[in-house]
């Protein structure tokens, strides 16, 4: 009896699932990045860590997410040697409703563990700030800020420096970085990748000073130090920062702030002397060069976001005491935090561009319609024959009986010709359709590169695609992608494996249908298109060369609602650029590609399928109203096709490719010379508060106004950062309309000596001068108030304000 116990026993051993007897030598721990906090239609980090006690494994970790129309897979692989500890991250995308996740570590499609995190989700337009510091205190505690433009208080999330991402995808949660007395050497070659490629496409990263300044600056790319460290100094007082702020600092020094020398590009936002150096300018006297020695705030831009130096330790006197924190966080950080009027709050901009792809993706001959004439004749034959010809061939005959037989035959013959014309214009062939995004930032080389993919299949069909990059595969799926919801229809379980190279398995595509995915990678050959551009008052001049091996089609520059065509650039060739300003003239409303291709548009037989196909990118990415880097910037457009920047397989199918690329380059002029010039068109319009019926407007191409009707406006323009603190010896506002307007309404000027509006006598569209300008432009932060004015009795429409100046500086 003992021996069949014994027996039965060790049966049951052997029939334990593995997972069972394998767990306990396992441990994992998941955790999100960012707390558990995503917005919509942004990828969220998942740091999984695991720790090997038992033999070699080979798994892989997966995260399920589901939706009403289909499941994603998101899977990484994992190698666990014996006794080996390992740290991964898998990046996922949840929609709009998921609240909890489960991570799993699965070997051989047995779950080995298994883990629930929570998520959070947070609307796109709410302000979120990182904040990595050793000691957590000072900015790091401070109160949710309120920043201009946006309806709720920020988010301030501490973060380990381990956790930030080593993909720049997984930072776009963010919208500000703090680091502050923390040694940045530790971070990875990815990291430092990751949050240089944040920055370019419009963080704000704020780096703190004091005693640990050197370390803070130490492991970050060169391209984001805004100084030079010199040495350190104790200073008794901080009137400069008191001035900032308007909030007076009652905790006693001495302070300690880093000396630094600034790098070329860079801004000096605050001085200590800056209250001194401020009356001085309210006052008539011209800006003098700041004291770099005292310098308490450097500002670098660097593509479409900045890097802040401020000399302070963040987490030490007087931030740690001050009753003024909160508004010095508001000050620094509320210049481009705006959230536009117009955006949706739980969309992020990238999905509405993905919503409109589709329509790009599917300009293929092989998806036309057949012809309407075509079908016509045929269902008319079809009519003719099997009604009075088939009768009057079969009375002939004396066969009516054989009507039994020849309808059938004959409705199978016109059946068979009907899917004859589908075949021959759908064809057999898997076609690969590639459309590249790619924008260039300040030095020409490519910051942002993004290739919608879709495939076609004639016959219903799974297919397991490999892409050949390191790259994050965001699934849109068949039909037009639903940016409400964030849900993908897969059709059944997509798995999308995060690997090198990246995985789509089990794409499952209808016959004579498309299924669509986003692959975000740079092209491995730069674009080679060098731009230089020159301003004057009323116009911008200058040359564009193509220093590449291909050919550029197709170039058209593009600012301030006006474009010059180029035509194509041949390798070596160069382009020769100009836009003359006429500002008087009406603003035309939806200002975007139909501007562009009229004259294509308006020739007999209407627009090229060509034409067509870039009107439908343009609309979908640079003009979809999406882009607010755009906003007070040149643009050049340039297109490329039958060059593929991203190698994909099918296994085991041949496919054909059919590749095209839109490449925008927002230009940005050097402002850095001892005479400067600015045009209208350098302008970003900020709506600081409104009464009545008015708010903003955009008409395209970066073109915002204000639209008042019955009410005011109160408004903020202001000019690119390096014109800090440059008193301009002439300025002018340039006044546009959009034709609505039969008289402009009242329009008045902040005066910031008075601290009263002051009537702009004699308001014009054009030009309109302002004399004794240091009364209403603020050199501080090169702004400029304004508030219109209108009962209504003059109509009501958008009015366009715009700034240009001249000025020299000392």
């Amino acid at each position: 009896m003992r021996r069949i116990i014994i027996i039965a026993l060790l049966a049951l051993l052997q029939i334990l699932p593995a997972r069972l007897q394998a767990a306990p030598a396992l441990e994992m721990k998941a955790e999100p990045g960012f707390g558990g906090r995503f917005k919509y239609g942004e990828w969220l980090p998942v740091f999984v860590e695991l720790e090997n006690f038992g033999p070699d494994l080979l798994g892989e970790i997966r995260v399920l997410i589901t939706s009403p129309t289909g499941q994603l897979d998101f899977n990484l692989p994992a190698e666990l040697p014996a006794g080996s500890r390992k740290r991964y991250t898998l990046y996922i995308l949840p929609n709009n409703f998921s609240r909890s996740a489960k991570v799993e570590f699965v070997v051989e499609g047995e779950t080995y563990l298994t883990q629930t995190i929570k998520l959070t989700v947070i609307p796109n337009d709410r302000y979120v700030i990182g904040s990595v510091s050793v000691n957590v205190a000072g900015l790091a505690a401070v109160n949710p800020p309120q920043l201009t433009g946006r309806r709720e208080r920020a988010d301030l999330i501490n973060l380990p420096l381990a956790n930030l991402p080593e993909r720049h995808e997984g930072w776009r949660v963010l919208n500000a970085l703090i680091l502050n007395d923390v040694d940045t050497s530790a971070l990875t070659p990815a990291q430092r990748s990751a949050v240089s490629r944040w920055v370019a496409e419009g963080g704000r990263l704020v780096i703190g000073g004091g005693a640990g300044a050197a370390r803070t600056l130490a492991g970050l790319p060169a391209e984001l130090q805004p100084v030079t460290l010199m040495n350190q100094q104790e200073i008794a007082a901080l009137p400069g920062l008191e001035h900032y702020t308007g909030v007076p600092i009652l905790v006693p020094g001495p302070f300690l702030v880093a000396q630094a020398q600034p790098v070329p590009k860079t801004t000096v936002l605050l001085s200590n002397q800056a209250k001194a150096k401020a009356e001085a300018e309210i006052k008539g006297g011209n800006s003098l060069a700041l004291d770099s020695a005292l310098a308490l705030i450097i500002e670098l831009p660097f593509g479409a976001g900045y890097v802040d130096f401020v000399a302070l330790d963040l987490s030490q006197s007087p931030f740690n005491a001050w009753a003024g924190v909160t508004d010095f966080v508001e000050k620094l950080l509320s210049p481009g935090a705006a959230w536009p009027q117009f955006w949706a709050t739980d969309i992020a901009p990238q999905q509405m561009s993905d919503s409109q792809m589709y329509y790009a993706l599917t300009n293929l001959p092989a998806l036309d319609l057949p012809s309407i004439r075509f079908l016509g004749l045929l269902l008319a034959g079809y009519i003719l024959l099997v009604g009075p010809v088939n009768y009057l061939v079969l009375r002939w005959r004396d066969r009516l009986s054989w009507a039994w037989i020849t309808i059938p035959l004959i409705t199978l013959v016109f059946s068979g010709l009907a899917y004859g014309l589908g075949f021959g214009l759908r064809g057999s062939d898997i076609i690969i359709n590639q459309i590249s995004i790619i924008e260039l930032g300040q030095s020409g080389q490519a910051k942002r590169a993004q290739t919608y993919v879709g495939i076609f299949s004639p016959r219903r069909q799974r297919y397991d695609i490999q892409v050949n990059a390191e790259t994050l595969l965001r699934p849109l799926g068949q039909g037009t992608y639903d940016p409400w919801s964030g849900s993908v229809n897969t059709g059944g379980t997509m798995r999308v494996s995060q690997s090198n190279p990246a995985r789509l398995q089990g794409l499952t595509v209808d016959q004579w249908s498309m299924q669509s995915f986003v692959a975000e990678a740079l092209p491995g050959e730069q674009p080679g298109l060098a731009v230089q551009l020159t301003a004057e008052r009323n116009s911008i001049w200058g040359q564009v060369e193509n220093r590449s091996s291909a050919t550029w089609e197709d170039l058209i520059f593009v600012f301030n609602a006006k474009f010059q065509k180029l035509g194509h650039l041949e390798p070596g060739q160069t382009a020769q650029i100009r836009l003359d300003f006429d500002d008087s003239t009406s603003i035309i409303s939806g200002f975007g590609s139909y501007m562009l291709y009229q004259d294509e548009a308006n020739q007999a037989g209407g627009a090229s399928r060509e034409v067509t196909f870039k009107q439908s990118v343009l609309d979908s990415t640079i003009f979809n109203g999406n882009r607010p880097d755009l906003s007070d910037r040149p643009i050049l457009i340039a297109w490329q096709k039958d060059k593929s920047f991203l190698d994909i397989d099918l296994a085991g199918y041949e496919t054909q490719t059919q590749p095209s690329t839109l490449l925008y380059y927002p230009l940005t002029l050097d402002f850095d010379s001892r005479q400067v010039v600015i045009p209208p068109g350098f302008s970003q319009l900020e709506l600081v508060s409104s009464t009545g019926d008015a708010s903003t407007c955009n008409y395209g191409a970066g073109l915002d106004g204000s639209y008042v009707y019955q009410g005011t406006a109160e408004t903020k323009l202001s000019l690119p950062s390096q014109l800090y603190h440059l008193q301009p010896e002439r300025l002018d506002l340039y006044i546009r309309t959009d034709g609505a307007w039969p008289n402009l309404p009242t329009i008045e000027l902040y005066d910031r000596l008075k601290e009263e509006w002051v009537l702009l006598e004699n308001a014009k569209t054009g030009s309109n001068p302002i004399h004794d300008t240091a009364r209403f432009y603020n050199a501080d932060d090169a702004s400029l108030q304004v508030r219109i004015s209108n009962n209504g009795g003059n109509g009501g429409g958008c009015l366009f304000l715009d700034m240009a100046l001249e000025g020299e500086r000392s």
